[in-house]
C-alpha cells in the first residue's frame, strides 16, 4: 500500500530519512539529466581509465583498512588516492583536506554520534 511506502510524518521510522533523502536525489538525478538533454551545448570531455580505478580502488582501501588502520588513518589514505584520481591533484592540498576530512570524520562518527569504531590504528592506541 501507498502508506507503507510513504508514511505520515506522524508515523516516521528509522527508514524514513533515507526514502526521503533517495527521492531527493532521484529528483535532482532526474533535473539534471532534462537538463543536459535541454542545454546540450556542452560536451562530455571523456573520463579516464585512471579516475574510475582510483576512486573504485579508495572505496574497497576504506573497507579493507578501517579495522586496522582505524577512522583516522583510513580516511586519509581513501582521500589521497581519490584526490589522487583528479588530473589537477597537488600533494599539499590533497593532504590538508585528508587530515581536515580525518578530523571531520573522527569527531561526528565517534565522538558526536558514539559509533564503535577505532579513531587510532592498534599500534597507536
Amino acid at each position: 500500500c501507498s502508506s507503507d511506502l510513504f508514511p505520515s510524518h506522524d508515523s516516521m521510522g528509522p527508514g524514513y530519512f533515507p526514502m526521503v533523502l533517495s527521492l531527493i536525489l532521484s529528483l535532482i538525478g532526474v533535473i539534471a539529466l532534462v537538463r543536459a538533454f535541454i542545454v546540450g551545448d556542452s560536451e562530455v570531455q571523456g573520463f579516464t581509465a585512471k579516475g574510475l580505478l582510483l576512486i573504485t580502488l579508495s572505496t574497497v582501501l576504506f573497507a579493507a583498512l578501517i579495522r586496522p588502520l582505524g577512522l583516522a588513518l583510513s580516511v586519509m589514505v581513501v582521500v589521497m588516492v581519490s584526490a589522487y584520481a583528479s588530473s589537477k591533484f597537488n600533494w599539499k592540498h590533497g593532504l590538508a583536506i585528508a587530515l581536515g576530512m580525518a578530523v571531520f570524520c573522527s569527531v561526528v562518527f565517534v565522538k558526536a554520534l558514539g559509533l564503535p569504531m577505532e579513531i587510532f590504528p592498534f599500534f597507536m592506541r
